[in-house]
């Protein structure tokens, strides 16, 4: 598309920025349920693990959470975002949210090292499995049936998530940003005849100069 040339509309393979007309940024993300994470270390059990979260986890914490979750950047508590608005639902497949946040300079200089996402959080109940295929690098399944509340949601840069089905989506509204492209494109028409008039000017402007040296 046209308008990766411009700061309308940034992309990389993990995730997509685009800019609000107000400045503001839109950040959509996704947290898996039912699904086992990387391996992690338990040092209370002194073992490895994997973890896993169950339908229903996500939504009841948020629902009942009187403020949203941070929104930072590698879990770090001294760079947070300034939030305008924070909205969630949850399906089959995972939590989905949506953060409408002011942009930062490091968030923008760094859009090519986004690696996904991470959460911090407070467990409420869980219980855990013990695994006795031997053939596993990892001992126990942690199922997380509760939280106390979800602490914060993290961007993560050049960092590996726990749970790699992460994803990260930033962007604006659809009919926003097709407005601005369309502005972008009738100037580009217009530097394009801009151009070409130039050009033909100096064609004709050389061809009687070469003309009157004859």
């Amino acid at each position: 598309m046209s308008s990766n040339s411009n700061k309308i509309f940034i992309s990389n393979d993990k995730c997509e920025i685009r800019i609000l007309e107000n400045g503001d940024l839109l950040i959509k993300g996704f947290l898996p349920i039912n699904e086992l994470s990387e391996v992690l270390f338990s040092k209370e059990r002194r073992s490895f693990f994997k973890e896993r979260i169950i339908s229903g986890a996500f939504k009841d914490v948020l629902d009942k959470q009187k403020k949203p979750p941070l929104l930072l950047i590698n879990h770090n508590y001294d760079k947070d975002f300034k939030l305008r608005d924070f909205t969630y639902y949850e399906d089959k497949m995972g939590l989905h949210f949506t953060y409408t946040i002011e942009p930062t300079e490091e968030l923008m200089s760094n859009l090519s090292k986004i690696t996904r996402l991470s959460f911090g959080f407070v467990c409420k109940s869980d219980y855990w499995i013990e695994v006795k295929n031997k053939g596993k690098n990892y001992n126990y399944v942690r199922v997380i049936t509760s939280f106390d509340h979800i602490k914060e949601i993290s961007i993560l840069l050049d960092v590996e998530p726990a749970y790699t089905n992460t994803r990260v989506y930033c962007g604006s509204n659809k009919k926003e940003i097709e407005e601005m492209e369309t502005i972008e494109f009738i100037s580009r028409i217009k530097n394009v005849i801009k151009e070409s008039r130039g050009k033909q000017i100096k064609d004709i402007k050389d061809f009687i100069a070469k003309h009157r040296k004859t």
